[in-house]
């Protein structure tokens, strides 16, 4: 049997040769998860397997895979290279800058040792855009004149003016009331 866990990003044919008798069955799960989540799986497990790109010429190549528990080589697909359109393979593309010549061999790992992985730029980059952000939002601030503190402070002095003014008008009214008793 052979069995896909999650979407088969490749056209698949079943063929089935040889005699005697037998039957061929497939069937698909409908549920869905989260895409999101779904490309997040793809990636992982992308970055788990490692693939040999090798031209056999200078208009053709095959990706191939090593099994690293028997070293058995696996042919995974085999097409024409188009300089044009580069090496597609499972949502993975690259170009090449020159082209290609009978023996060429790439190999597509998942980076695992971290080895020219850019992600701590990436996050390095990231977090220096919200201080340019901060930066310019403050800036502005300024400019306008608007600061949110001076607000919120200006704010609680008005109210406790209005609270004071309101306890004035109430000891007003009561002494009012009580020259009117007398």
């Amino acid at each position: 049997g052979v069995y896909f866990d999650g979407p088969v990003p490749e056209d698949l044919i079943v063929m089935v040769t040889g005699e005697g008798s037998g039957t061929v069955a497939g069937s698909y799960d409908t549920t869905m998860k989260d895409p999101a989540t779904l490309a997040m799986d793809r990636i992982t497990a992308l970055r788990a397997q490692k693939f040999d790109v090798t031209f056999t010429s200078g208009s053709h190549y095959q990706i191939t895979w090593k099994n690293p528990a028997n070293g058995l080589v696996t042919v995974l697909a085999e097409r024409d290279y188009d300089p044009l359109r580069g090496i597609e393979y499972q949502g993975l593309k690259f170009t090449l800058n020159k082209a290609p010549i009978a023996g060429d061999t790439f190999l597509l790992d998942g980076n695992h040792d971290g080895t020219g992985n850019n992600q701590t730029m990436l996050d390095l980059v990231a977090k220096a855009l919200q201080v340019v952000n901060d930066q310019a939002i403050e800036a502005r601030d300024k400019i306008s004149g608007v600061s949110l503190d001076e607000e919120a402070a200006d704010l609680i002095r008005f109210q406790q003016a209005y609270q004071a003014s309101a306890k004035a008008m109430q000891v007003a009214n009561t002494l009012f009331d009580a020259i009117l008793q007398v």
